[in-house]
């Protein structure tokens, strides 16, 4: 079995989630990739923006998930040239139920809404039918067949996807965003029952979407 598949899957251009870090040359948004309870991830613009953080650097950053922006303290656990990974550290108790109930599968069901082809150009020229976008870094992609049957869905949110293929059934697995739309998902040996229940309880909650394709969807899971 190949435990590695390479998707190329547009991304939203403008997520409402960003951070905002102030450093001697002045402040530098971010948008956020995955964001958990634990930490959250950002992209990187510029090849060379990673050296502002080295690994185990500490500092205090604008986090910003709705309406009110929130300062808080982060350290750095992973880097690359494309993303940096964060540990949040001595968050009150307001700000974890604020994390908690922004990261609630029912919360994120919610918030999917189908994205128009036409806010999007180019995103849709690899056959792609359907894309949906929602809090917490989360899309769902629908690819159909040319009688207009489902072909392929494609459910990730932050780090971790789940994807159903006919012919080849269901993968859960860890995304890896590479530059432009490129994406690298990395196969579990066999399907996480974690993940499976994540997109359940989304799919469920998620009134944007036709109750058929729910119901479909869900019996892959």
């Amino acid at each position: 079995m190949n435990y590695e598949t390479t998707r190329v899957v547009p991304r939203f251009p403008l997520p409402k989630e960003k951070m905002k870090f102030v450093f001697a040359e002045g402040e530098k948004v971010f948008a956020v990739r995955d964001i958990s309870r634990r930490g959250l991830g950002i992209s990187l613009l510029e090849f060379d923006e990673s050296l502002y953080f080295p690994t185990d650097y500490r500092c205090q950053a604008e986090l910003k998930i709705d309406e009110e922006p929130m300062l808080v303290h982060v350290r750095v656990k992973r880097v690359n040239a494309w993303s940096v990974g964060f540990e949040f550290e001595d968050l009150d108790p307001a700000q974890e139920e604020r994390l908690k109930a922004f990261v609630d599968p029912l919360h994120i069901g919610a918030t999917l809404k189908l994205v128009d082809p036409r806010g999007a150009p180019g995103a849709f020229g690899t056959g792609l039918s359907a894309w949906y976008h929602g809090d917490s870094a989360t899309d769902l992609y629908i690819w159909n067949d040319t009688r207009g049957g489902l072909r392929r869905a494609l459910f990730s949110s932050g780090e971790r996807f789940w994807e159903w293929e006919e012919g080849s059934g269901i993968a859960t697995g860890k995304v890896e965003l590479l530059e432009g739309d490129r994406t690298i998902l990395h196969k579990d040996a066999t399907p996480e029952v974690r993940t499976r229940a994540l997109v359940r309880k989304v799919l469920e909650h998620a009134e944007v979407l036709d109750y058929r394709l729910v119901s479909f969807l869900k019996e892959k899971t």
